[in-house]
């Protein structure tokens, strides 16, 4: 028998640090365990080894070309279960070209309040765990 987490664990990675703690401070607030990441690798490696409920990123992490990006973080567990919120003031064709289509992912534009925030982490999660 596998004991249950106590607290949903997010990874928030993010390439400007004051939003990326204004939103762990949000997150922290309302009953997540929120671990942070500065680039993309560090992301990876989080993923592998806490096996995150939602993972939230944008896309200037990434350090390496995005659809092998994609690849390597779905190859590190079975992530098509884990939903992913994308954080970007990218518009248009790049997002249309670098963010995974699936019913599990979600982009919020920049700036976004903290309470679209919040209600979006929630539905995300909740459906994740129906």
């Amino acid at each position: 028998m596998v004991a249950a987490k106590s607290k949903q664990i997010t990874i928030i990675a993010l390439e400007d640090e004051m939003l990326s703690s204004l939103y762990k401070d949000l997150l922290g607030s309302i009953g997540f365990k929120v671990i942070g990441a500065t680039h993309g690798s560090e992301l990876l490696a989080q993923v592998r080894s806490q096996r995150p409920d939602l993972i939230i990123s944008g896309l200037n992490i990434i350090e390496d070309y995005l659809p092998a990006y994609r690849w390597a973080l779905q190859n590190a567990f079975d992530v098509n279960g884990v939903p992913m919120l994308f954080i970007t003031a990218a518009s248009g064709g790049r997002v249309q070209r670098e963010i995974p289509k699936s019913p599990r992912v979600r982009v919020l534009s920049k700036p976004c309040g903290l309470g679209l925030l919040e209600r979006i982490v929630k539905e995300l999660v909740d459906r994740g765990s129906s």
